[in-house]
């Protein structure tokens, strides 16, 4: 089976820095992982994601991801091969406060004619496939048309997660977006996303400090060090 993501000698030094933030020899995950990465702040968490997104370039590696290698594309390239296959949850949700809650998910397809396609061929329409997401992650209708500046912590988290799976992109990353919420509705939050993301077949890169999520995982790795060390392989609750 080809990988959905595919990393070689990857070694990533910021300039006027001698020491590289990331140093992994191979890595490779396969389509429908639910793949957990946890480390310490500072550990390069956030870097690693943005290589894998291609929002950071590296061109001395090899990071292919669906067969195609991401390091050597444009940066115009990377940007849209980033809209159409990867969902991305950001830690600080990157919602426009302005924009209604409807109107940030269909963002996503707006940037994708790919994900549009996949949305209206699934769903209708973009408006009836956020409607649907939206509605799998608990955001009551009477919330649709408000701006995402009037929602909680909680509903903008969600709504982001609705964002990141329309359109059903082959990769979702989440760069620790449990990080303000309380425990319950951090378990609640992550059982919801996986159970998304196998219904798209989508592989799933979760990033967090917090060591207490890592049974909810099917693969967990420390980022430490440089380097991603594999540890014991979780079972998910609900498999």
């Amino acid at each position: 089976m080809q990988p959905v993501i595919k990393i070689k000698n990857l070694c990533h030094i910021w300039p006027n820095q001698t020491q590289p933030v990331i140093n992994i020899n191979q890595l490779e995950i396969q389509k429908g992982d639910t793949f957990f990465i946890q480390g310490a702040s500072g550990s390069g968490k956030s870097t690693f994601l943005n290589i894998l997104a291609g929002i950071i370039s590296n061109q001395t590696s090899e990071v292919q991801l669906l067969n195609s290698n991401i390091s050597q594309l444009s940066n115009k390239q990377r940007d849209q091969f980033r809209a159409n296959h990867i969902g991305y949850i950001f830690q600080q949700f990157n919602l426009i406060n302005y924009l209604t809650v409807l109107e940030n998910v269909m963002l996503a397809c707006q940037a994708s004619n790919i994900r549009a396609a996949r949305a209206i061929k699934k769903h209708g329409s973009i408006q009836s496939a956020a409607h649907f997401y939206l509605s799998q992650l608990n955001i009551d209708e009477s919330l649709l048309h408000k701006q995402a500046m009037r929602l909680s912590v909680g509903q903008q988290q969600r709504v982001a997660a609705a964002r990141a799976l329309i359109g059903q992109p082959e990769i979702i990353i989440a760069d620790e977006p449990t990080s303000s919420l309380d425990q319950q509705n951090v378990s609640t939050f992550i059982e919801v996303l996986i159970s998304q993301c196998k219904k798209i077949q989508a592989t799933l890169i979760f990033v967090s400090h917090d060591l207490t999520l890592k049974p909810h995982f099917n693969s967990h790795y420390i980022l430490n060090a440089n380097n991603l060390k594999e540890q014991d392989h979780a079972v998910h609750a609900n498999d």
